[in-house]
């Protein structure tokens, strides 16, 4: 049987600024992320206890 082995920041399609917070939000609840990566590179503000999105700090981080 062959292994399978999943991995986080893969090369993606589009701005990574344009994902959907949420989704973001999942990564750092799943270890694929931590916060300042999200912060960093997607411009998502996130709780990594609860996944909580804050929003208006979002909206800031991209510039809205």
């Amino acid at each position: 049987d062959a292994a399978r082995v999943v991995t986080g920041a893969g090369g993606g399609h589009g701005d990574p600024r344009e994902r959907e917070p949420d989704r973001v939000a999942g990564d750092v609840l799943d270890g694929y992320l931590d916060a300042a990566g999200a912060e960093r590179i997607y411009g998502v503000r996130v709780d990594p206890l609860s996944g909580a999105v804050d929003e208006r700090g979002t909206a800031e981080l991209r510039g809205a």
